[in-house]
This record gives structure tokens, sequence and C-alpha cells, in this order.
């Protein structure tokens, strides 16, 4: 038996990110089962991030992947509360702790401080598709370049041009694959084929095999599952 995890997603927040990813593998081991990932449209920075950790990537002929990076945003509104007359007096232990809020702009030691906590976030990024896909990688630049990769200047060379890549831009999928990001690219049905001719003669996707996944406390699930009725109540009533 194998897994699926059909992935839609332009990217999310580092945090749970990183929580999904980690939920993921503690099923993977419960369970021992390989995980494949299918995408269809959008595979892209934190979505990537999930996909990567796991055995085969495949994504459609009219999809895209990658954005491998981060950023961050840092709202200013220093200038509509001038207008407005409000003025904000921060009191605090340092100046460190109020870095970030909105009231005053932003400081040539915010902007550091915050570029070198992105610059961190963005290698550990790479740092992990390289741990998870470094084989896949390689073996795409060695038929790139019609050459064996067996020393470890070779194997830098490869890093090198994997981190030349990895810098938030987003591919079609078949450069993707031509540089070692996926493992296949294919139409769903396509897929699925595959998967049976591999031996997994039966492939089902139908509601009752698919189990939602919350990537949060069960305090959290609940909160959100009735944010969700709510809303859909909504919906209903605006009919």
């Amino acid at each position: 038996d194998l897994v699926v995890l059909w992935i839609e997603s332009p990217g999310g927040s580092v945090t749970e990110t990183k929580l999904l990813t980690h939920r993921l593998k503690v099923f993977q081991r419960k369970y021992k089962k390989p995980i494949y990932v299918y995408s269809e449209r959008i595979l892209a920075s934190g979505a990537y991030w999930v996909a990567s950790s796991f055995e085969k990537i495949v994504v459609s002929p009219a999809g895209h992947v990658g954005s491998i990076g981060v950023y961050m945003m840092r709202t200013d509104y220093s200038g509509l509360y001038d207008m407005l007359g409000l003025k904000f007096h921060y009191i605090a232990s340092d100046s460190a702790k109020v870095m970030g809020n909105d009231a005053t702009p932003m400081t040539d030691q915010e902007r550091a401080h915050w570029q070198m906590k992105i610059y961190e976030l963005h290698v550990e990024f790479m740092n992990h598709v390289w741990a998870y896909r470094t084989s896949q990688l390689i073996n795409a630049y060695k038929f790139r370049n019609l050459m064996n990769v067996t020393t470890r200047q070779d194997t830098m060379l490869v890093a090198d041009q994997f981190r030349r890549i990895a810098n938030g831009v987003l591919y079609n999928s078949k450069y993707a694959m031509s540089v070692g990001l996926i493992d296949g690219v294919m139409y769903f049905d396509e897929f699925i084929k595959a998967l049976q001719a591999g031996g997994y003669a039966t492939v089902t996707a139908s509601g009752k095999d698919i189990t939602e996944f919350y990537p949060f406390s069960a305090k959290e699930n609940r909160k959100r599952k009735m944010q969700q009725k709510v809303w859909e109540h909504l919906q209903t009533e605006q009919k």
C-alpha cells in the first residue's frame, strides 16, 4: 500500500509547514507506507517543502513547481496614524521587544534583524530539500551534463546548481523535472495507470477513503470545524 497526497498550494507559513511535515512523517512511521505527492496546478514554497519530504513527486504538464524561498511583510501605518493624530509610545525592556510593530517606520537595525532571519530560513529550506532529494538532484545533473558525479567536488557543483534554482522562481513542471525537483510529469489518469502498472492494482479516491488532516491540536480542530460549519450555514442562508 501507499498514500498519495494531492497538494494544490502556493505555500504558507513556516510554522504550519513544519508542523504538517512532522505530523505526516509521524503517520508514515506508524503505518510504514511510502508517500507519493501529486499536484495538478501548483506546488510552491511551503507546499514544496512538504512534498520534498517524501518518496515521489509527480506534477501535471500544466503544473508549476518551486518558489523555494522565504519572505515576510512588515506593515507601516505610521503615516496614517500621523494623519489621524495618533501617537504610540512603547516602553520596553529592549528595542528588540517592539520590533515588528506597525506604528513606527522600520529602522535599519530592524531590517538587518529580519533579513538575517529570512536568510537563515532560506538556508534551512534549501538544506531540507537537499537532504531529501540529493540523489534526484545529482541524477538530473548527470543527465543534463552527460557526466558522472563521483567526487566531492562534483557533488559541490550539483549543490551550487541547486542553490541557483532555489531562488524563489516558480518553474513549469517539465523544467522542474529536468533539474530534479520532481520525479515525473503526467496527468492524473496517467499517474493512476502508472501506479497500477507498478503493482498497485486498486487505486481508490472516494470520500470514504480520504481522511481530513488537521495539523493542529484537538481543541483547535474543533474550533476550525465549528467555524467551517458556521460559514457553510451562512452561505446556505444567503442562497
